[in-house]
């Protein structure tokens, strides 16, 4: 589960909470879990849609 870009998290480490996110991040409501993993992996083609 490499990151798609450089700045990116890893997905599996936003999942399970290793990774802490930043104080933008946090402001932008991003914080560890499913969403937060589905964004890194989808990224806009999911993130705002309501499905």
């Amino acid at each position: 589960m490499t990151p798609i870009k450089k700045y990116q998290p890893y997905a599996h480490d936003a999942f399970v909470g290793n990774w802490k996110p930043t104080k933008n991040d946090t402001m932008e409501n991003c914080v560890p879990g499913f969403g937060t993993t589905m964004n890194i992996l989808y990224g806009d083609g999911v993130c705002g849609q309501d499905l």
